[in-house]
């Protein structure tokens, strides 16, 4: 959580705000947030979180239904500012947990 917590963190930061998507009250999503304020949902069954043996971090970088989300996220200037978001965590999350 403190990982996840540090990641969302970062994406904020740089401007990139999260989708309430998975709330939504429709047939497959109806996620409950576990931290409304960084848009951090909980979901065991997804296949890849549900057969690690470890805790895990899943990061979802755009919904590709939304089609001005993925001409963004053709650029190296979104992945470049995704990436260093999550490295700018992971390093941080490693030195004080």
């Amino acid at each position: 959580m403190a990982l996840a917590e540090k990641i969302a963190g970062r994406f904020l930061s740089h401007g990139l705000p999260f989708s309430k998507h998975h709330a939504e009250p429709i047939s497959g999503e109806n996620r409950q947030f576990i931290c409304a304020d960084f848009g951090i949902f909980r979901y065991d069954n997804l296949a890849v979180l549900k057969m690690a043996h470890s805790p895990d971090v899943l990061v979802e970088a755009s919904i590709i239904m939304n089609r001005d989300e993925e001409a963004t996220l053709s650029g190296s200037e979104r992945r470049n500012i995704l990436a260093k978001s999550i490295a700018e965590a992971a390093y941080e999350y490693c030195l004080h947990g």
